[in-house]
């Protein structure tokens, strides 16, 4: 085996043996989620200043389900990390806390955000196929 090839693997261990960079790389899962569910409003707007009200909307009905929780300090049971956003601040804030966590609650919340993603990929996808939504 080549050593370079030893090295890498043994940074990539040290790299995931740290929980704050596994909570670092489940955001852009996240994203996965966002940008559909963006672009599945946006495509109810007839102008872009439409469009820029729905997404500020979207964001406040976004964040308050985690203020909740950030206020309520409740813990989350398995079911509830299929939520994307709520899933993902719980794990951040348990990450911080320094709470252990099991591979369940770090792999339940990106399922649930690819899932919840492609679907609403696969609904705008579909509103943007008809010839007369766009024109």
């Amino acid at each position: 085996m080549k050593p370079w090839i030893i090295v890498f693997r043994k940074e990539l261990k040290d790299l995931f043996r740290d929980r704050r960079t596994i909570s670092l790389l489940s955001i852009p899962v996240l994203l996965l989620f966002l940008s559909p569910l963006a672009f599945f409003f946006a495509a109810f707007a007839r102008t872009v200043k439409e469009a820029q009200t729905y997404l500020g909307l979207l964001v406040l009905a976004a964040l308050t389900p985690s203020m909740i929780q950030m206020v309520l300090q409740s813990k989350v049971q398995n079911l509830e990390l299929l939520l994307p956003i709520w899933s993902h601040n719980y794990l951040i804030n348990e990450v911080l806390r320094g709470e252990p966590l099991s591979l369940a609650q770090w792999t339940l919340p990106s399922a649930g955000a690819l899932l919840a993603g492609g679907l609403l990929a696969a609904l705008a996808g579909r509103l943007y196929r008809k010839p007369d939504f766009i024109f």
